[in-house]
């Protein structure tokens, strides 16, 4: 299944990419957004939380070519990726935040509705308490 980024027109009206352009998308996912910034001679740094992500974006833009980097972080880590790519500044930021549609069609992760699987929830699953542990600890007054 082909991965369609949402509001890409707006997006790309909103940023104006121009080639030699740096533009951070914060949110990389699946790389929709930033395929079309790469496509437009726009360098990209990526950052996002979840492994699975990277690994599926950095294997599209290989293909793709452009260029690029991607970090395993959150957008709270921006200054420190930017200060390691030796960067001050940047021509634009983008962040889409929320749940991404793998997220939740994959039982797995544990944001399905429509799916049995374990409650997890974590944006990435390499660090943190699942959902369910979190449940386990808490009391009903500590939830509440």
């Amino acid at each position: 299944m082909k991965h369609i980024p949402v509001l890409l027109e707006e997006v790309l009206d909103a940023l104006k990419p121009k080639k030699g352009h740096v533009v951070v998308d914060c949110t990389v996912g699946l790389g929709g957004h930033s395929a079309e910034l790469l496509e437009r001679g726009v360098r990209v740094v990526g950052l996002d939380l979840d492994p699975a992500n990277l690994k599926e974006a950095q294997e599209r833009f290989e293909v793709q070519g452009g260029e690029f980097s991607l970090h395993h972080a959150n957008f709270a880590g921006l200054p420190t990726v930017l200060g390691e790519l030796g960067l001050e500044g940047v021509d634009g930021i983008l962040a889409d935040l929320g749940v991404s549609s793998p997220h939740i069609d994959d039982a797995r992760r544990g944001f399905s509705y429509r799916r049995p699987g374990p409650l997890d929830m974590r944006m990435d699953p390499t660090r943190g308490k699942t959902a369910a542990e979190v449940l386990d600890r808490m009391s009903e007054a500590e939830l509440a």
